[in-house]
């Protein structure tokens, strides 16, 4: 009898334990320092009718993904750069689209659908750069200056690059 007491103190003592272990560890989960709320939508209205014109196009053998940061499909690790820095110069640029076969998942061609905001001083020196650095890389970046493109001419436009 007296065995089982202790055991019985044991466990007690033990699970007491664990629960203080874990308490703090929930008390400690990091908070956010900023609110967030989930959007309503990936892409604009017209981004959206593009991506639909380009999955009629090429859906059937291609992936599309929207909204690509440039660090995702360029590797900015090259053997003699800083690429600390050259990570800071392609993070927070994106492309509208990006294609890639669907054996290998691996990127083809880089699409813009330019509109109206592309016109604006900072964010043409912005398209300047993000060309400059995809033609570097060796990576086709099109342009379309319309979500109203038709399938013929997407086919049109960016068939060459995926040979």
């Amino acid at each position: 009898m007296e065995f089982l007491l202790i055991l019985f103190v044991i466990v007690l003592a033990v699970a007491i334990i664990n629960a203080k272990k874990t308490g703090a560890r929930e008390s400690s989960s990091p908070k956010p320092s900023y609110q967030y709320r989930r959007k309503s939508f990936l892409m604009t209205k017209a981004e959206h009718s593009f991506f639909n014109t380009l999955n009629q196009a090429y859906g059937d053998t291609h992936f599309i993904f929207p909204q690509v940061h440039l660090s995702e499909f360029l590797d900015h690790t090259v053997k003699g750069q800083d690429w600390r820095g050259a990570l800071s110069t392609i993070q927070r640029k994106s492309v509208d689209y990006i294609m890639c076969d669907k054996t290998y998942v691996r990127p083809l061609v880089a699409i813009e659908l330019d509109d109206s905001t592309h016109q604006q001083l900072d964010r043409v020196k912005r398209d300047q750069l993000v060309e400059a650095i995809c033609a570097q890389a060796n990576m086709p970046l099109v342009r379309f200056s319309s979500a109203n493109a038709t399938t013929v001419t997407v086919r049109n436009t960016i068939t060459p690059f995926l040979n």
